[in-house]
């Protein structure tokens, strides 16, 4: 358990449905550089050739009661790791986001062969900013994606 009292379950193909609500919440695309809703039938494609990426590992992040209420997920290249995370809108604000980006990400240096965590993050998203920096996360330059700023901020060494 994390100190929020969540832990992370590796998500499986039942997960997929989850992890495209998460996705298409309205306030996650905002936040996202690619804010366009996704079809049930495209994620659902994309998300079964991603379980069988050995380069690809998704959690299900799960409140002290049992209920799945958010994920992380990372796309592994080398020896870094790109991550990505949602918590559903009505668990926001209790410390859920931050709990799954240190567990994941150091659950992700700890099984290797990452060696750092990479975060693309909006620059207007003050709010994911600071959770991502609260989790150990730092500030390494910014980046240009679909035309939107952003801050890269890494976790691990090299960084």
């Amino acid at each position: 358990m994390s100190e929020a009292g969540i832990r992370l379950r590796p998500a499986g193909p039942a997960d997929s449905r989850l992890l495209w609500e998460l996705r298409n919440e309205d306030s996650v695309r905002r936040a996202s550089f690619h804010p366009k809703a996704i079809p049930i039938e495209e994620h659902e494609r994309w998300f079964a050739r991603k379980m069988g990426d050995a380069r690809f590992r998704a959690f299900v992040a799960v409140d002290p009661a049992g209920k799945d209420v958010g994920y992380v997920r990372f796309d592994l290249d080398g020896e870094e790791a790109e991550i990505s995370v949602a918590i559903d809108k009505g668990e926001r604000g209790k410390g859920y986001g931050l709990a799954a980006i240190r567990a994941g990400s150091e659950r992700m240096l700890a099984e290797g062969p990452a060696r750092r965590v990479i975060a693309l993050v909006r620059r207007d998203n003050p709010a994911s900013l600071a959770a991502f920096e609260r989790a150990g996360y730092r500030a390494a330059g910014g980046k240009s994606l679909q035309g939107v700023e952003g801050i890269v901020l890494v976790f691990g060494d090299g960084g």
